[in-house]
């Protein structure tokens, strides 16, 4: 029995959040492995599903004596069947635990990848894309990683978003020479059964491990706060229906601005080599500069995601279509060397910059219980955009004869999203 006048505090004693809760000083805040632990799956989902899938796609198209363009849809059947899917998964991203998820996530890609390797016949394969790996690209990308994160951080979000999004870039690196080598050595159906044991078995238990949804289920705060910082802090913005969020002009705007912003990045993306080949690098120095815009894009992210923590999140994003501008306008320009280095820089830090800064926008205008549905509505809505995207640059390619009238054009475009951007109205910031 407690003497009389302890009663009162045995309760709070009792309560105390036990070391393992990472309390401030008891080693590396859980919002910061959250972070690691988003890098890392989405190195995996953008590294096999987009960067990886070029290796992959030669291979299915000699084991399936097809044609490249019939091999090519399996590509656009994951995109379309994942941007119509989006709003529904951001549904259960908002309203579902997301160590369940992220879980499922990683089966499903893992699955689907087996599915892959045991395809006898295309249309095995494109059904593998539709569905297991289009619901892997969706539950491991950014749509949970980035709505966890915007949970975990409020004054650096926008630095936490930055280094999860390096995930993407250094996927894009490392998993293309990863299969390429699997494949050389086991062939390509036992180097995807290889590729998908070895990512589930990889990461599984990390997600059964770190992923806490809130701050709170472990007596923290956002930014590694405890107490009762905990709980003042606990209470979230209103959330929203997806009927609430379509009728906000915010969203349209928002929408219309990263829509232009991927549509150009994509086109310029798809197109830079073939653009360099075409003005007479070498081969090897046109992958060279591929490789330099992905470099400075892991700088973009960093650099920008550090910004949006300090300046005005829509001037942060403007910033980052003036410098992709400029970068456009180079390349468009330039038939030599210096030229196009110092717009492949450009452009690279400045749509390195676009996954943060479109992330802590989300987070700023529709709050964290709408996170998931608002981006999942918007990847649904920018698909017409981000479809047209390399086709649109091919056909003036097939006019013109060079890609620079695509690039140019790109200046004028990113200009209307700068206006899309400057009609922007934000609610006030707040912590969450």
């Amino acid at each position: 029995m407690l003497p009389a006048h302890t009663k009162k505090i045995a309760p709070v004693i009792l309560s105390r959040p036990s070391p393992a809760n990472n309390p401030p000083g008891r080693g590396l805040f859980h919002g910061w492995k959250i972070v690691g632990l988003s890098l890392l799956t989405q190195a995996l989902q953008a590294g096999i599903l987009i960067y990886a899938f070029g290796t992959l796609a030669l291979a299915m198209e000699a084991a399936f004596a097809t044609t490249r363009a019939e091999v090519m849809l399996s590509a656009t059947v994951l995109a379309l069947s994942a941007n119509l899917l989006s709003p529904w998964f951001g549904s259960l991203v908002d309203r579902y635990p997301l160590r369940r998820l992220m879980l499922i996530g990683i089966s499903c890609l893992s699955i689907g990848l087996i599915a892959v390797a045991a395809s006898q016949n295309l249309w095995q394969a494109w059904l593998a894309f539709a569905t297991l790996l289009a619901a892997g690209n969706l539950l491991l990308g950014q749509l949970p990683t980035a709505a966890l994160i915007t949970r975990w951080f409020d004054r650096l979000r926008g630095r936490a978003l930055g280094v999860a999004a390096v995930g993407t870039s250094l996927g894009g690196f490392l998993l293309p020479i990863l299969l390429a080598l699997l494949i050389e050595a086991l062939g390509w159906r036992l180097a995807l059964i290889a590729l998908a044991v070895g990512a589930w078995l990889l990461t599984a238990p990390l997600i059964a491990k770190l992923v806490v949804d809130r701050p709170r289920d472990l007596a923290l705060s956002p930014d590694g706060g405890t107490g009762d910082a905990a709980v003042a802090k606990a209470a979230a913005p209103p959330s929203g229906d997806i009927r609430w969020i379509l009728s906000r002009p915010l969203f349209w705007w928002l929408t219309i601005a990263v829509g232009i912003a991927l549509f150009v990045y994509t086109g310029l993306l798809s197109n830079l080599y073939p653009h360099a080949v075409n003005l007479g690098l070498p081969t090897a120095r046109a992958g060279a500069l591929m490789s330099l815009l992905a470099a400075c894009s892991i700088v973009g992210k960093l650099g920008f995601g550090g910004l949006a923590d300090r300046v005005d999140l829509r001037l942060t994003m403007a910033t980052s279509f003036l410098l992709m501008i400029v970068g456009a306008l180079l390349l468009g320009q330039s038939a030599a060397a210096p030229g196009l280095l110092a717009g492949v820089v450009l452009f690279g830090l400045a749509a390195g910059g676009l996954l943060p800064v479109w992330g802590a926008l989300v987070a700023r205008g529709f709050g964290q219980r709408s996170f998931g549905r608002a981006l999942g509505c918007m990847n649904l809505a920018m698909t017409p955009i981000t479809l047209l995207s390399a086709p649109y640059a091919g056909y003036l390619f097939d006019r013109y004869g060079s890609y620079s009238p695509a690039f140019l054009s790109y200046c004028g475009i990113l200009t209307l999203g700068l206006l899309a951007l400057a009609a922007l109205r934000l609610p006030p910031h707040r912590e969450q």
